[in-house]
């Protein structure tokens, strides 16, 4: 496929109509405000990104709202709370061990603050849930996992200096890399993959080298301040304010890596789960959604519901009405509501292909445990083809089971089993337990095609 517009061969293409299989680049294709993807010129039905770093500003064009952000009332009380604990420590062994006591609550927050960035949402958790440290908290894998890198680098540079200090050089310079591999993979052992550590920072370019300069400015920063303070005791109230700046630009730097995962979560294959971060400024919209929300304030939630109906009516894709109204009847425990709107919306975004953000629709149903399960099989295998990813196949294979117990005389349930067949293979890998799925749609099938298809993956996979 040829990786230019059709209409202007000079030009990239940045999306492409798979129903008319023709490439499109972002002049043949202005903003859409109305639909999470613009509709194909052609047939009218919606595009597929090609490159979604492209339709996201960069965040130096965002960089005046994204220094706002740790200005949240959470995150402001975190900053002087702890700027003020870090002012007040004292000197010596003692003053050392609570320093990094006091390091894995920031830790905590840094990367609570890079993930929400990174999903498409808004960082401003509460201070009681980065204290709530766990066996599989960031800061502890963090802290383990340099700790470690450490002595090994140290073991390689007396055995061979020149290696030892290559080795040195290039994991000193991945460390932004590091991290944002371990806000992604929350895994020690990825987080020091060279490969993994080398692509971040090609993905990135020079908006790479911004953020590492960055990271340098505010290490420089706190060792400067930490030996004037030492030194020339400016006084207390300096000093928490010096810490609170401290903690304010290392929040920030993290808010923009966050930022640089969501311009390229394309690319990384990395899932966000809202759209709206590079929309989300700090102004209301005066329209109905507005009117909706004061009657909700005020328990009026029919007139709430009469809106949110009509405005579904008008709209059946209108994600924010689907979703409000959803969540209002969860709230007063209408699940039968629940299912006939979800189903409806369902229907709606697959038979008009807009099957990723159908997908963000369910993983948000998803994480606020709401119930439901689409009735329609053609949905089942849409979300769940789109959700083969590393973040969402658990969430994909739990559909499919889910589907399958409630539905036990389905239609065209060899192609269900088969994508199964796949997430287990590519994603979970567990090929063992593939093995008797493919099996069962070979034996049990009586569609040629899907039976040649689940045999020549048995053969791959055996």
């Amino acid at each position: 496929m040829s990786e230019y517009c059709k209409y202007h061969p000079k030009e990239s293409a940045a999306w492409f109509c798979e129903n008319c299989e023709t490439l499109f680049c972002n002049t043949c294709v202005p903003e859409d405000t109305e639909n999470y993807f613009p509709k194909c010129t052609l047939c009218r039905r919606s595009l597929r990104s090609l490159s979604v770093a492209e339709r996201i500003p960069p965040f130096w064009q965002k960089l005046s709202s994204l220094l706002t952000i740790p200005f949240s009332q959470g995150s402001l009380f975190f900053i002087f709370l702890f700027g003020m604990l870090f002012s007040i420590l004292p000197q010596g062994k003692v003053g050392l061990a609570l320093t990094a006591c006091l390091l894995l609550p920031v830790i905590e927050l840094i990367f609570d603050a890079m993930e929400k960035t990174a999903s498409g949402d808004k960082p401003d958790s509460g201070i009681t849930e980065n204290l709530k440290l766990k066996v599989h908290s960031q800061s502890v894998k963090l802290l383990l996992g340099f700790g470690f890198a450490a002595v090994v680098l140290t073991k390689i540079y007396a055995i061979n200096s020149s290696i030892g200090l290559l080795l040195s050089i290039f994991f000193v310079l991945g460390i932004p890399a590091s991290l944002i591999i371990l806000m992604m993979e929350k895994s020690v052992i990825a987080m020091f993959n060279p490969l993994k550590i080398g692509f971040i920072i090609k993905q990135f370019k020079s908006a790479y080298f911004l953020l590492y300069g960055l990271m340098l400015a505010i290490t420089f920063t706190t060792i400067k301040m930490t030996a004037y303070s030492l030194s020339a005791s400016p006084g207390l109230l300096a000093e928490i304010l010096g810490y609170s700046l401290v903690l304010y630009l290392i929040i920030t730097v993290a808010i923009l890596a966050g930022y640089l995962v969501y311009q390229y979560h394309h690319e990384l294959n990395f899932t966000i789960n809202r759209q709206t971060l590079h929309q989300n400024e700090l102004s209301a919209e005066k329209d109905e959604m507005a009117e909706v929300n004061i009657f909700i304030q005020e328990g009026r939630y029919e007139d709430a519901q009469k809106l949110l109906l009509d405005k579904i009516n008008r709209n059946p894709a209108d994600y924010r009405a689907n979703e409000k109204l959803i969540l209002l009847y969860a709230v007063q425990g209408k699940d039968a509501y629940i299912k006939q709107i979800a189903n409806q919306y369902f229907d709606t975004m697959v038979e008009q292909k807009k099957h990723k953000q159908a997908v963000d629709f369910y993983q948000k149903l998803y994480s606020k445990s709401i119930e439901f399960t689409p009735e329609s099989m053609d949905v089942v295998i849409a979300l769940t083809r789109e959700m083969k990813n590393k973040s969402q196949f658990k969430i994909a294979l739990t559909l499919i089971e889910k589907y399958l117990s409630e539905n036990k005389a389905s239609q065209n349930w060899e192609r269900l089993f088969l994508i199964k067949a796949q997430l287990l293979v590519e994603y979970a890998n567990r090929s063992a337990d593939a093995v008797p799925v493919l099996k069962h749609i070979i034996n049990r099938s009586i569609d040629q095609e899907l039976m040649q298809k689940a045999e020549d993956y048995l053969k791959a996979v055996q």
